[in-house]
């Protein structure tokens, strides 16, 4: 869900700033963005899917309050947002079954699925939200056409405003795996959002990496303290309306078993049980796939390059 306008992103005008306020180390080689148009699409803002399992309907929490968006649309498969083509492949636990939880982790198979020039990213990720989706943090891994390796990266978002990447109020912490981090491929990395006191914490294979400060919501008379939404998936974001050749995973089809995988999953200090539905939002799944899919997890994945039924 990672297409931003470049002022939200925090680069173009803000990219001193966030250099300055993040350290030139956080990032390193991470999302440095080319001034042409085979970076990030400058006329495209970022979107995230929140997912009902009665209704398979997709919105955009961005757009949630007044529930249109004039530059978004939906094509057999594709949302597409001022021309950037969006998939999902991936599991919810929501409301469906009214729960509270103090946070969520699972751990992910680390992959670097090729990203062509013309496109923008794939990624896989954790998102916990409020009730409603419009206050969430996420956290996960992203390849780039200037970034091929996994780069660890977090979000968050406020009264179903985007903010920014790696920023935006987030307090990084001494760490072995600081954001922007090469994360290794093949390797199995534990992702967790969680609150205690008034901080939510960012983990990475058991480490804090930083934490979002209550007051960030607070402030905006706004209330997240507790996660009531959680989807863990997978996402593409392609140039090309009519076909997409950003592979997803580690570019296998999700029904291989060698495909990416999720796994672990569960709710933290929660009553209810820890329980994934499974969604896809592609409707030629021959490009992407999800397979075995349990309570707790899941495979996924595919090489794109499929036509798309435009």
């Amino acid at each position: 869900m990672k297409i931003l306008k470049l002022n939200n992103l925090g680069f173009g005008h803000l990219m001193v700033p966030l250099f300055l306020v993040l350290g030139t180390g956080i990032f390193g080689s991470y999302m440095v963005v080319k001034s042409h148009a085979t970076s990030l699409n400058p006329n495209t803002t970022k979107v995230m899917p929140v997912f009902n399992s009665a209704t398979k309907k997709i919105y955009l929490a961005a757009n949630k309050a007044t529930k249109t968006n004039k530059n978004t649309t939906e094509n057999n498969g594709c949302l597409i947002e001022n021309n950037a083509c969006y998939f999902w492949i991936g599991a919810e636990q929501t409301q469906a079954t009214p729960f509270a939880a103090d946070g969520a982790t699972v751990s992910m198979l680390q992959a670097a699925p090729k990203v062509p020039a013309t496109d923008y990213h794939s990624l896989s990720e954790l998102y916990v939200g409020s009730a409603n989706s419009l206050q969430g943090i996420e956290v996960g891994w992203m390849t780039t056409p200037q970034n091929p390796k996994p780069r660890l990266w977090v979000f968050h978002w406020v009264n179903g405003n985007p903010t920014c990447y790696d920023g935006c109020g987030f307090v990084a912490l001494k760490s072995k795996t600081p954001l922007g981090t090469a994360l290794k491929v093949g390797a199995v990395g534990t992702f967790k959002i969680y609150i205690s006191g008034n901080k939510w914490y960012v983990s990475y294979n058991g480490s804090n990496i930083g934490y979002f400060p209550l007051a960030l919501w607070s402030s905006n008379n706004a209330i997240f303290q507790t996660v009531s939404t959680v989807l863990i998936y997978a996402e593409t974001c392609t140039s090309d309306t009519q076909t997409s050749h950003t592979q997803m995973g580690n570019g296998l089809s999700g029904i291989l078993a060698q495909s990416a995988y999720f796994s672990d999953y569960h709710l933290i200090n929660s009553a209810t049980p820890s329980v994934l539905t499974p969604f896809q939002y592609d409707s030629y799944g021959s490009a992407y796939s999800i397979s075995r899919e349990t309570a707790t997890g899941f495979h996924y994945g595919g090489p794109g390059g499929m036509p798309s039924p435009l």
